[in-house]
């Protein structure tokens, strides 16, 4: 069951949802039902980093992709890159090839 506010911030419930080690039918619709809604990708990067769940998350995005997330998000959640350097802001998250 999700918090309240995984309830009023999208992101935030698709974080849960991704950052699951076993993606049932269920889990994999409501990924793909958050990820239609306005995300802020880069600040939902910077809480996946905070949590130390990148791989996670882009795992979770990469195989539930129907074209709703932006393929450079996942792209970039997939590099090695410095999301798990600490002193980044969530202005600044995302690598820039």
């Amino acid at each position: 069951m999700e918090t309240l506010i995984a309830t009023r911030e999208p992101k935030i419930g698709l974080l849960l949802c991704c950052a699951h080690t076993d993606l049932n039918a269920e889990t994999t619709g409501r990924i793909r039902e958050l990820s239609q809604q306005q995300i802020d990708w880069n600040r939902l990067a910077w809480l996946a980093s905070r949590n130390r769940v990148v791989p996670l998350l882009f795992r979770s995005l990469d195989k539930t992709n129907t074209g709703t997330v932006p393929r450079v998000v996942i792209e970039q959640l997939g590099r090695p890159c410095p999301f798990f350097l600490p002193h980044l802001t969530h202005d600044n998250v995302l690598c820039h090839a």
